[in-house]
Formats: C-alpha cells, structure tokens, sequence
C-alpha cells in the first residue's frame, strides 16, 4: 500500500511539473508571437489605402494595455493611451515609403504569479522616406508585458540606453 501511494505521490508531482512547463512555454510563446504580430504591422513594405492603414494603427495600440508607459527618447517619453498610439504609429507611417525591423537577442523572464513578464531584445530599423531619405537604427528594448483578462499586453515599453564609454580626461 505504501508503494502505490509513493508512486501516486510521484505520478501527481510529474502531471504538476508537466503542466507548469506547459504553461510557462505558452505563455512564453504567446508573448513571442504577439511580438511577432506587432513587428509585421510596425514594418511597411508597401502603401496601403488610408482606412486600412488607419486599421493597422488601431491594431498596434491593441498591443498595449489604456494605460502603458512609452518611453521611447526622442520620441515619446509618457504615459499614452491608444488614441495617442495610434496617432503615432499612423504618423509614422504616412512619413515612411518603407520601413523595416528585425529583432535578436530576444531574452524574456515571466512571472506567473505577477502575470507579468519582461522582454529585452534588439531592433534593427531600416527607413526609406518618400523622397528616398534613409535612416537605420540599432536599439535596444525592454518591454513589460501584464496578463489582463489571459491576454498578455504592453504595460511599459522603453529604449534601453546604450553604454557609453568614459570620455577621457583632460
């Protein structure tokens, strides 16, 4: 009898480890992919008619939980809210005959007992304005995502500032 309550003991720690991985790696995966989902709609590789991109800029402030923090310098640098967002990425937009991002060194630690979660990555821009002016940008990002309603959301997004090195003395 001790047996096979040892082995059920066992058999109930496996099912809880299990599903503790499983969840951990969909959240994990859900967070990814909504960072994928709003990379394709940061990027412009074509013109698109004004409604729809208007509805693409609808889309990105979906994105971020009413009440996020962006600072992103120069840019923005406040507590916005989806109107604001998505002014700004239409802006962006209308300035841009083409824009690219792609991210690395994606790294994201999640705490499921906060239902929060942060991101740090790397974005590489390309932009191409209307009359052929170019610019890139290396950034590095950190994100906090917060689970609102099993759906995870941009509370802060924010540049991380790059390391500068000491300037020599004089």
């Amino acid at each position: 009898m001790n047996k096979r309550v040892g082995l059920g003991i066992a058999g109930l720690a496996l099912v809880a480890a299990v599903w503790f991985v499983w969840n951990g790696d969909r959240d994990a995966r859900r967070i990814n992919s909504k960072l994928d989902d709003l990379v394709e709609l940061l990027e412009k590789r074509e013109e698109h008619p004004p409604l729809r991109m208007m509805a693409r800029s609808r889309r990105v402030a979906g994105f971020f939980t009413p009440d996020a923090e962006v600072l992103l310098a120069p840019v923005v640098t406040r507590t916005v809210g989806p109107d604001e967002l998505t002014a700004l990425h239409h802006y962006a937009h209308t300035q841009a005959a083409r824009l690219s991002v792609r991210i690395s060194d994606r790294t994201l630690e999640i705490n499921p007992e906060r239902d929060a979660a942060v991101m740090r990555f790397t974005a590489r821009s390309q932009f191409t304005g209307h009359q052929g002016q170019r610019e890139q940008r290396v950034d590095e990002f950190r994100l906090h995502w917060a689970k609102r309603d099993g759906d995870w959301l941009i509370q802060e997004a924010a540049t991380i500032p790059a390391i500068r090195p000491p300037r020599p003395a004089s």
